[in-house]
């Protein structure tokens, strides 16, 4: 579903968060969002690990968003009875996970 205004939300690891990118009106599909480690404070994020949230509103009402990583496959294993794809900086995603491949 389309959606009025989006928003991507980038916490640090202990949850603060450290930047809002405002993507505007955007149609449904999959869209990519640049960030380039700046914060709203104006600095430059710190190394480690950070985590995203989107949020879309459609008509004043909050509507669906899955937020997707991307990421390079290292290695392929079987987790149980499930394949694993062993990425960089995403960990291991189940294969049922994917929604691209490029």
């Amino acid at each position: 579903m389309a959606a009025d205004h989006v928003s991507v939300t980038i916490r640090d690891s202990a949850g603060q968060i450290i930047k809002t990118i405002d993507m505007g009106a955007q149609d449904a599909g999959i869209h990519t969002f640049p960030w380039d480690g700046s914060t709203d404070a104006g600095g430059h994020a710190k190394d480690g690990a950070y985590t995203f949230q989107v949020a879309a509103v459609q008509g004043g009402k909050q509507v669906d968003a899955q937020a997707l990583g991307v990421g390079v496959v290292k290695s392929v294993s079987l987790g149980g009875s499930d394949l694993q794809l062993n990425t960089i900086g995403l960990g291991a995603v189940s294969v049922g996970q994917v929604k691209q491949i490029l």
